[in-house]
């Protein structure tokens, strides 16, 4: 945890107070997404032909195409009308384009709807979209939505607010909305990229435009350049492993700039890892911890002040995302889950990220740092903010085993193991609702595998003559953390309830053919999948993944009794450990504890 000098007296109840959901704000709602223009065209356009009557040489020579430069910034492309109905058209077949059917429709073997459909306006970004949005923003009456006007005042808000250095800048999203489009007048426009597609009622860190206003900060230290470059190439990453946009070490470097809070939370995260491997002096470090957390009060202090604190909130799910990932890096008995503390009360605000599987990547980013403290106490983990019924046999088809992203099958995953965690080391739970709970959960993950992806199996699966562990290995780093979640569930689910095959009649366990009954039930339903979760870890090259894997497998390898799997599994522990400071310590002595008869569980 980091302390600062000047404000000693605030570090004691400053995750209590400041973070105190008193302070936070739910996520904003009603932000236009980001979506190209598209321009109306009546039929009357010369754009349009007439189905149902051949077009003449003079209209022939009024449909060309054209490249159309609008205010926004977005390069339009128009295109003239179609000679043809389209299923002719998609053919390749010539069409005489009489109505209501063309004859090749009509002699069809096969019935065809004959449409004819007028030419649409195409919309391709341009390289030079922020060039030509800043000279346009000169012409101010062809701005006519709201997200331009809200970037013109973000402009004149950023020189208003150069006199006060601890103010919050704010930040400046070129987020092009457009007016909704007529089906019939634009059947053939060209479909945008999937995030633009998908409706939400609430904004989305991972749907932030990449294009943002010309940055207002420039880095002049070298050694702030120096820590912003190591977070962009090294640190930034670790964090992108079920992002395929890579938001952390993308989008978020272009937002810093602008903020100042995230800006000192990517410094303060490269700056930890910088001092742990000794390339950075500690006092440094700790001056850049001390930095982030005084512009993280001065943000909260001020939204309390003046209650309007939607703009920036999840700027700051993001800071203290990123800042508890450096609070990380501290064993079990030196971590403080200051930041932990104060991302839950943050994204407890807004319930909807929990099934949204494709986006809120700050969210799941959390959600995974949640669950590794849940892990290592053996405690329930956090699902207040994750408080969703699923119906098993109603509603798990339609509400989240409906096709999604490659990458949202990962967050499902991580969705199951979070709630396995809360069902299994819920003190408070009766023994009849835990067991419901488990059968519900084992169904549940019965369905993941059936239905996941084929992109999730992997490329390469052997075994080393020496290894205990198998080895496989994946094409994307959502592959591994999606398998890490779903073998550690159900493993964590196996072992908390009672196998089908033991006689229940019977109260006497310890019984021959229960006794042989259990032994293939742990060999099958705990210690393969275990043997196979940490092949997984093992093999992946992402230090990310392999860090998301560390203490499931570290818990889970209470269960290995052969010496093999136990020193293979505590050498690879030690060894990571030595190579990236990521603290191992406090894992390996609980697993040798336990593996000599020292101890009896992982908590005492």
């Amino acid at each position: 945890m980091y302390k600062s000098p000047r404000s000693a007296h605030l570090a004691d109840n400053f995750w209590l107070h400041v973070y105190s959901p008193r302070h936070t704000c739910g996520v904003r709602s009603g932000q236009t997404r980001i979506r190209p223009h598209a321009i109306d065209h009546t039929p009357d356009s010369p754009c349009y032909g007439t189905p149902g009557r051949r077009t003449d040489e003079n209209e022939k020579a009024r449909v060309v195409s054209t490249n159309v430069v609008h205010p926004t910034g977005l390069r339009l492309l128009t295109k003239s009308a179609p000679i043809c109905s389209l299923p002719c058209r998609d053919r390749h077949l010539r069409c005489d384009r009489d109505v209501p059917s063309c004859s090749a429709c009509r002699r069809s073997r096969q019935p065809r709807r004959c449409e004819y459909a007028g030419a649409a306006l195409r919309v391709r970004p341009s390289v030079y979209t922020e060039r030509v949005r800043v000279r346009g923003r000169a012409s101010n009456s062809q701005a006519s939505d709201d997200t331009a006007v809200r970037a013109e005042a973000a402009d004149e808000a950023d020189e208003a607010d150069e006199a006060d250095a601890r103010s919050t800048t704010t930040i400046a999203v070129s987020s092009i909305s457009s007016p909704r489009v007529d089906r019939d007048r634009a059947t053939d426009a060209v479909s945008t990229s999937r995030a633009q597609q998908q409706t939400s009622l609430v904004p989305r860190l991972s749907r932030w435009s990449p294009i943002v206003s010309l940055p207002r900060h420039v880095v002049a230290n070298p050694g702030d350049a120096e820590l912003f470059e190591f977070y962009i190439r090294e640190t930034g990453v670790w964090l992108d492993i079920v992002s395929p946009t890579c938001f952390f070490s993308e989008t978020v470097p272009r937002l810093a700039l602008h903020d100042p809070v995230l800006f000192s939370a990517c410094l303060s995260y490269a700056a930890r890892i910088r001092a742990l491997t000794g390339a950075l002096d500690p006092a440094q470090g700790e001056l850049y911890g001390s930095r982030a957390i005084e512009a993280l009060l001065s943000t909260l202090s001020s939204r309390s002040r003046s209650d309007n604190g939607d703009n920036d909130n999840d700027v700051l799910c993001a800071a203290v995302v990123i800042l508890r990932m450096a609070e990380q890096f501290s064993e079990m008995q030196e971590d403080m889950q200051c930041h932990l503390m104060g991302a839950s009360s943050l994204f407890a605000r807004n319930p909807d990220h929990a099934l949204d599987f494709d986006d809120a990547v700050a969210f799941w980013v959390y959600k995974r740092q949640s669950i590794r403290m849940a892990v290592l106490n053996e405690e329930p983990c956090e699902m207040e903010e994750m408080d969703v019924d699923v119906d098993v046999d109603v509603d798990v088809d339609r509400q989240w085993l409906a096709p999604v992203s490659d990458e949202a099958w990962a967050n499902r995953a991580t969705y199951l193991f979070a709630r396995a965690c809360s069902v299994c080391w819920d003190a408070t739970l009766a023994d009849a609702a835990r067991a419901a709970r488990l059968l519900e959960l084992h169904r549940l993950l019965a369905q993941w595998h059936e239905r996941v992806p084929a992109t999730y199996q992997p490329w390469a699966r052997y075994q080393a003559p020496d290894d205990p562990f198998p080895t496989l290995r994946y094409v994307s780093t959502w592959h591994v953390v999606g398998w890490q979640y779903y073998y550690g569930a159900k493993v964590l689910v196996a072992l908390h309830r009672r196998p089908q095959d033991t006689n229940t009649t019977n109260t006497d366990t310890t019984t021959p053919a229960n006794m042989l009954a259990l032994g293939r039930y742990m060999e099958a339903e705990v210690l393969e999948p275990t043997r196979v979760l940490c092949g997984i870890t093992m093999a992946s090259p992402a230090f990310g993944a392999t860090i998301n894997g560390t203490a499931i497998i570290a818990w889970l390898g209470q269960v290995f009794s052969h010496r093999d799997d136990q020193t293979r599994l505590l050498t690879f522990l030690q060894d990571f450990m030595q190579r990236t400071k990521w603290p191992n310590a406090t894992c390996c002595d609980k697993l040798q504890r336990i593996w000599s008869g020292e101890a009896q569980s992982w908590v005492q």
